[in-house]
C-alpha cells in the first residue's frame, strides 16, 4: 500500500488517513478531513481518538454498561449518542464499536489482529472483522437508505425496512450465505398497492434474524445512519422502534441531535426495556481540549518524515486563551486540516502565523460572501418590483 501521498509534498498530518483505490486498483493511503475515526476498520484510527469535552467520559460508562458481553447472547442492546452537530458522535459510536468488537471477539476466543508489525500496518484497513462478528455501517448511507429514486423522503416504515435488508445483506457480505437469510431480504420487501398479502412485522423479521444468528453463534453490530426526519417525534419514533428490534446478538448503535429524546422516550419505556439503552451524551470543546487534539494529531506512528507541523506562534494564535473559536471537534479538525493543506500546497512542512491569519480572513470572506443578498435575477432574490 502507497502510504506516501502523490509527488513531494509533505503529509497534512491534520487529515484523517484513509484509504483509496487507485486508477491501477491498488490501495493508496490519503489525508482528508470531514469523515468520523473507524478504528474497528482502521486500526490507526484509535491512535487519533482524543477523549476531548466529556467523550472521554461517555465512552467509560458505554465500557461499564455492556461489561459483561455473554449477556448479549440473551438480549439485545441500543446504544444511544446525542450532541450537537460536530460533536464527535459518529467517531464516539465507532470507538464503542471497535471496543466491543474486541470484547466479543477475546470472548469467543478469536482475538482481533495482534500488534501491527510496522509502523505502516496502523493504517492498513482490517479485510474484515473477526470471525462471528458482522459489523454493518449504515452511518455513511443515510441518502440511500431514506430517500426514493425521485429524492422524496420515504415513510419510516419503508426507511426501516430498507435498514432491514442493508442489515442482512451485511451479515450475508461477511461469508454468512443461507437460505434463511434469502427469505429475510425477500419478506422485508415494501409492500404495494396492488399486493394485498400482509407485510411481515418487521419486528418478526428481527426476531427471526436473531434465530439466525444464534443457530450460527454470531453477534451483528449496527450502526444507524442518521436521518433528518423533519421533527422530533419522528426521530423518537425512528430511535423507539429499533429499540423495539433489539433481538439478542443484535446491538444497534444510533445517534441524534435532539437533546431531550432519551427524556422523552424513558416514560414510555418498560422496566426491562430502558435496561437495553445505553444513553451517551457529548457536548463541544472547552477548556484546553484543543491541545489535546493538536498533540495527538502531531504523534502519528507511520508518517512519511516529511509531515506538516505548526509552529508554536501559530499555535498560540489559533488557540486564543479562555477561548475556542472552533466549538466543536468538527471545526478544530476542519480549521487544522485547513492550515495544514495552506502550508502543504506551499511546499511547506510548518504551518506558520501567517497561515492562520489568512484562514481566518477566508472565514471572514466566506462568511460575508454567505450573509450577502443574492443579486437580482440570482436565487433567491425577486424580480425588480414594477
Amino acid at each position: 500500500m502507497t502510504i506516501q501521498a502523490p509527488g513531494a509534498l509533505p503529509i497534512n498530518t491534520f487529515g484523517i488517513p484513509t484509504v483509496r483505490e487507485t486508477v491501477t486498483g491498488e490501495p493508496e493511503l490519503i489525508y482528508i478531513s470531514g469523515i468520523p475515526l473507524k478504528p474497528w476498520y482502521i486500526p490507526g484510527h484509535g491512535r487519533l481518538w482524543v477523549p476531548i469535552d466529556n467523550t472521554g467520559h461517555a465512552f467509560t460508562v458505554f465500557c461499564r454498561h455492556i461489561a459483561d458481553v455473554d449477556e448479549l447472547a440473551n438480549d439485545g442492546r441500543l446504544v444511544l449518542v446525542d450532541g450537537v452537530t460536530g460533536s464527535g458522535k459518529t467517531s464516539l459510536i465507532h470507538k464503542c464499536v471497535d471496543h466491543l468488537h474486541a470484547r466479543l471477539a477475546e470472548a469467543l476466543g478469536r482475538p482481533v489482529d495482534p500488534a501491527p508489525r510496522s509502523p505502516e500496518d496502523h493504517w492498513r484497513p482490517r479485510e474484515r472483522p473477526a470471525p462471528g462478528i458482522c459489523i454493518v455501517d449504515l452511518s455513511d448511507r443515510a441518502e440511500k437508505v431514506a430517500y426514493d429514486d425521485t429524492g422524496e423522503l420515504r415513510a419510516l416504515d419503508a426507511i426501516n425496512r430498507t435498514i432491514f435488508r442493508h442489515v442482512v445483506s451485511g451479515v450475508r457480505s461477511h461469508g454468512h450465505e443461507t437460505p434463511d437469510l434469502d427469505r429475510l431480504v425477500t419478506d422485508a420487501a415494501d409492500p404495494v398497492d396492488d399486493d394485498h398479502r400482509p407485510a411481515h412485522r418487521l419486528s418478526e423479521l428481527y426476531e427471526r434474524l436473531s434465530e439466525v444468528l444464534r443457530d450460527r453463534r454470531l453477534f451483528a453490530l449496527i450502526v444507524l445512519p442518521y436521518i433528518p426526519l423533519g421533527t422530533p417525534d419522528a426521530h423518537l419514533r425512528f430511535v423507539r422502534g429499533h429499540l423495539n428490534f433489539c433481538e439478542r446478538r443484535i446491538v444497534f448503535f444510533a445517534e441524534t441531535t435532539e437533546p431531550d429524546l432519551m427524556e422523552n422516550m424513558a416514560p414510555t419505556l418498560p422496566w426491562d426495556q430502558r435496561q437495553l439503552v445505553t444513553h451517551l451524551s457529548i457536548g463541544p470543546l472547552r477548556g484546553n481540549d484543543w491541545e489535546s487534539f493538536v498533540q495527538a494529531r502531531l504523534d502519528l506512528p507511520g508518517l512519511p518524515a516529511a509531515h506538516v507541523i505548526i509552529a508554536p506562534e501559530a499555535l498560540a494564535r489559533i488557540t486564543p486563551e479562555n477561548e475556542n473559536p472552533h466549538g466543536t471537534v468538527r471545526g478544530l479538525q476542519n480549521d487544522l486540516y485547513a492550515l495544514g493543506e495552506i502550508a502543504r500546497l506551499d511546499g511547506r512542512d510548518v504551518i506558520s502565523d501567517a497561515d492562520v491569519i489568512a484562514l481566518a480572513h477566508q472565514r471572514l470572506d466566506d462568511e460575508r460572501m454567505r450573509r450577502r443578498p443574492p443579486a437580482s435575477g440570482q436565487p433567491g432574490q425577486k424580480g425588480p418590483v414594477e
